[in-house]
């Protein structure tokens, strides 16, 4: 399977939140729409359009990415941790927005601060 960009986005950001032990769907979406909104990402490429929602915001064709991500089997059957298949094709297709994703993460000690 091919990556759009929004979707090695999508993947990295998964990747970075695993690696601070933070596991959601909840903190995957706000985290992209804190990418986009607070720093820029969507001036860079096609990127997810969000609306208000019951608990934040949300996006359809991010959730319809995480399911090509779950069935392509690059993120686990939740949809919230990155496989070792995952990790292989991130790498292959490059992490050239990691550091962005790293800055935005690094505001938060945990999945709580970044939902809220």
């Amino acid at each position: 399977m091919k990556l759009f960009k929004r979707q090695r986005v999508l993947l990295n950001t998964i990747e970075n939140l695993n690696e601070k032990n933070i596991h959601s769907r909840r903190a995957i979406v706000k985290s992209l729409f804190l990418l986009k909104e607070e720093h820029g990402i969507a001036k860079k490429m096609p990127f997810y359009h969000f609306f208000a929602y019951k608990q934040g915001p949300f996006s359809h064709l991010c959730f319809d990415d995480l399911r090509k991500l779950r069935d392509s089997d690059f993120i686990d059957k939740e949809e919230i941790k990155i496989t070792p298949k995952g990790q292989e094709v991130l790498g292959e297709a490059g992490r050239e927005n990691d550091i962005s994703i790293k800055n935005m993460l690094s505001k938060f000690n945990n999945g709580e601060e970044i939902t809220d």
